[in-house]
């Protein structure tokens, strides 16, 4: 059995679409998708930090706001919004980390 670190280490080698299809195929298997969406959620911080993305535009919540709003949601309704989210090309990186934490 592999450990987190090594699993860690050859999602981080996938690509993002990769990662996604794999998360479809364990979630579909009810497996735990715990590191996928962790490298999920570095990439989208990576990203936005170098589009500059945060910290947030006034008005805009910070990400410790997201995260405490995110955290009281449901699974599904967390699936959801990521759905919703990379249909309108936004980033994602809060609700995968959520996800991260729950599996």
């Amino acid at each position: 059995m592999k450990t987190f670190s090594q699993r860690l280490e050859e999602t981080r080698k996938m690509m993002t679409d990769q990662i996604r299809s794999m998360i479809a195929e364990r979630e579909t298997e009810g497996k735990e998708c715990g590191v996928a969406h962790a490298v999920l959620a570095e990439r989208s911080n990576a990203r936005a930090a170098a589009e500059h993305i945060d910290p947030p535009r006034p008005g805009r919540k910070t990400y410790s706001q997201r995260y405490s709003e995110t955290s009281t949601m449901s699974t599904n309704d967390i699936r959801t919004k990521i759905t919703e989210r990379e249909t309108q090309g936004k980033e994602c990186g809060v609700l995968y980390r959520v996800l991260s934490e729950r599996e």
